[in-house]
């Protein structure tokens, strides 16, 4: 009986091997997270100036943008993040 496990597509991969990813993978998971506060953080800090600068003006093609570029971007980040805790809270059923 061997020590390997097989996994997606009938790869098998050593115990040490497993591990590697696992740590490559929570490495990834931080670094998300890191990057994704940053941005959070940035958006709260400069919410005001927007209010002032923005949002008080006429409604153009540019504010479109301006509010597309800037949010799709934190909803994005918010539904990477929401990814990063749900999926190891579901456990083996994920897919």
């Amino acid at each position: 009986m061997s020590s390997n496990s097989t996994g997606p597509g009938g790869i098998e991969f050593t115990p040490q091997e497993i591990y590697d990813l696992y740590n490559r993978l929570q490495i990834e998971n931080y670094c998300i997270l890191a990057s994704s506060v940053l941005l959070f953080f940035d958006t709260i800090l400069t919410f005001p100036k927007e209010v002032q600068r923005i949002w008080r003006r006429r409604f153009t093609g540019a504010t479109f943008i301006y509010a597309l570029t800037r949010y799709v971007n934190v909803v994005e980040r918010i539904t990477l993040v929401v990814s990063l805790f749900i999926q190891p809270a579901l456990g083996n059923d994920a897919p």
